[in-house]
C-alpha cells in the first residue's frame, strides 16, 4: 500500500545550516487532491561542517522511517556565486552539498532524493511576504531556516507543474496503488 504523505526536506547550507521540513498528502502530488501541509517543521544546525552533515544525515534518515522505502525529497541552495572571493566560508555551502551528495552515493540517506536548487529562484518567488501570509516563516536567530523553507517550498511548486520533475523526487512505482 503505498504512503499518505510525503516528505520535503529543504536545506540552506553554510557556517550556519538552516532546514525546513513539510509534510504533504501524498495524492496532492500524485493525484488529484487539493494542494496542503499537514505539518512542517525547522531549525538551525552550527557546527563544523561534517558535524552539520552527519545532523542532515540523520534527519533524512528519521524522516525516511517515516515513510516505508520512500525517502524525502531533499532540496539544497545551490552555489550561484559568480564573484571571486578568498574567504573560504563562502564556499561552506559548496562543501556541504558535496558531502551530501556523497552520503547519499553511499547509502547513507537511505531513499532520499537529492536535488541542487538555485537561490535566485526560490527567493525570487518564496518572498517573505509571501512566507509570512502562508503562515510559514520560521523564525530563528540567522534566519537560515526561512531560506531552507523557501526551497522546500519552491520544489513542491516545480513537482506539481512538472510530472517528470516530481518522477524523479520520488520513487512512483512506490506511490502508485
Amino acid at each position: 500500500m503505498p504512503p499518505r504523505e510525503l516528505h520535503v526536506l529543504g536545506i540552506d547550507p553554510g557556517g550556519t545550516t538552516g532546514w525546513a521540513w513539510i509534510t504533504v498528502p501524498r495524492t496532492s502530488l500524485f493525484g488529484d487532491e487539493p494542494s496542503q501541509i499537514l505539518n512542517w517543521d525547522y531549525d538551525e544546525i552550527t557546527g563544523p561542517e561534517v558535524q552539520q552533515v552527519k545532523q542532515i544525515g540523520q534527519l533524512v534518515r528519521e524522516i525516511q522511517g517515516l515513510t516505508y522505502k520512500v525517502g524525502p525529497a531533499v532540496v539544497i541552495e545551490g552555489f550561484d556565486n559568480a564573484t571571486r572571493v578568498n574567504d573560504p566560508e563562502v564556499f561552506s555551502p559548496v562543501r556541504i552539498a558535496a558531502m551530501l551528495s556523497y552520503a547519499m552515493f553511499r547509502g547513507e540517506l537511505g531513499d532520499a532524493r537529492l536535488v541542487l536548487q538555485s537561490r535566485g529562484l526560490a527567493k525570487g518567488q518564496m518572498t517573505d511576504e509571501r512566507l509570512k501570509r502562508w503562515r510559514l516563516f520560521p523564525h530563528t536567530p540567522e534566519g537560515h531556516a526561512a531560506d531552507a523553507m523557501r526551497h522546500a517550498l519552491m520544489l513542491l511548486r516545480r513537482a506539481g507543474q512538472s510530472d517528470s520533475f516530481r518522477d524523479s523526487l520520488w520513487d512512483r512505482s512506490a506511490l502508485i496503488a
